[in-house]
Formats: C-alpha cells, sequence, structure tokens
C-alpha cells in the first residue's frame, strides 16, 4: 500500500490505483474540454448536433464491434507469444478495486475521448481533404504515436488504429469503433489478468 502524507486513510491506496485515479479525473477533464470545443465549432458553423457531426451514430455495428475488439486482443496475445514469448502481467494483481479503476479508465474513458477525438473530430477534418485510405494511415499514426511506449507497442497501436479506421468507414459510426475499442481494451485486460497463471 501506498501512503502518502497529508491524504486521508480512505485515500490510500497502491500507486498504481492513485495514478488510475489520476489519469480518470484527467480524462473527465479532457473529455470536458473536447466536448465543449466540439459544441462551439457546431454552433459557430451550424453543422448541427454535436455527436452526430462528428459520426457518433448508434446503429447495430456497435454490437458487431464488439466481438471483432475481442478477436484482436486474441490476436494481439497470440503474436505476442509467438513473438515475444508472453504479454505483460496486470500491474496490481487481483485487487478488485485496482480492475474497476483500470475498466473506468482503460475500457471506458480512454477509447471514448480516443475515438471521439481521432475516428470523430480529427477522422472527419482530414477526410475532408484527403482520400479515405490517406486519411486512415494518418489516424492511425497519429494515434499510435499519442501511446508512449516502444517500438512494439507504437507497432501494434497502427495496427489497431487501422482495423479502428476501417472499421469508422464501414460502419460509418465513431460509437462502433469505441465499442471496439473498448472490447479490446477489455480482452488485453482479460490476458494480462490470465498471464498471472500462465508464469
Amino acid at each position: 500500500m501506498f501512503h502518502a502524507r497529508g491524504v486521508p486513510s480512505w485515500l490510500h491506496g497502491t500507486r498504481f490505483q492513485l495514478s488510475q485515479m489520476s489519469i480518470l479525473f484527467t480524462l473527465m477533464l479532457a473529455f470536458v474540454a473536447t466536448a465543449s470545443i466540439v459544441v462551439s465549432i457546431c454552433k459557430i458553423r451550424d453543422l448541427g448536433e454535436p455527436f452526430s457531426s462528428i459520426g457518433w451514430n448508434l446503429n447495430k455495428d456497435v454490437w458487431v464491434s464488439v466481438p471483432l475488439g475481442l478477436g484482436v486482443a486474441a490476436t494481439t496475445t497470440v503474436a505476442l507469444f509467438l513473438t515475444f514469448g508472453g504479454v505483460a502481467q496486470f500491474r496490481d494483481g487481483f485487487a478488485p478495486v485496482s480492475i474497476l479503476l483500470f475498466l473506468m479508465t482503460s475500457v471506458v474513458g480512454q477509447p471514448l475521448i480516443e475515438e471521439f477525438y481521432f475516428r470523430g473530430v480529427l477522422f472527419v477534418a482530414l477526410s475532408a481533404r484527403f482520400s479515405q485510405f490517406t486519411t486512415v494511415m494518418l489516424t492511425s499514426i497519429l494515434f499510435a504515436l499519442f501511446h508512449v511506449g516502444g517500438y512494439r507497442i507504437i507497432a501494434a497501436f497502427v495496427l489497431l488504429g487501422v482495423v479502428l479506421g476501417f472499421t469508422r468507414i464501414k460502419t460509418r459510426s465513431v460509437a462502433a469503433c469505441f465499442a471496439l475499442h473498448a472490447s479490446y481494451n477489455l480482452g488485453v485486460l482479460v490476458t494480462q489478468l490470465l498471464s498471472h497463471y500462465w508464469h
């Protein structure tokens, strides 16, 4: 357990839990800021309802994207095993609070904001100037660079970005991209938890 001075006892937690709470707070601020900008642009340019303007579109493809995301996570796991001999373990064991915080940040918060921006705002802006293929590649590369890490992480996120980009084109739905991204992260969480038994 991590005990910071001046922090009430009920807030004490592991370093991972405290970092996840910090990420969650940052995500909420980022969503409010991004949503405010989109609403302002929609009003200035008379684009109508903000979610429709970026192509949120709740449709049947949202549910189809869930198994696709889990499948991509499983494929990534197999590739990591074959190439590097394993996957990372979840950093905080099976602590329920840690898992809940990870679900709130990495399975809901981050995919929501990232898809809102990369397959929503940025995708719409770039597709007005470039071909669909170029838009997918540019958003995928920027999406990967947004995730700090080594070449393996960047390569994995470029591939995920390409899958998300073509999902955006095929479904015309940012909501479907969110469902795919969230289920991918959930699949990664499950494999990281299971990796405790594999070692």
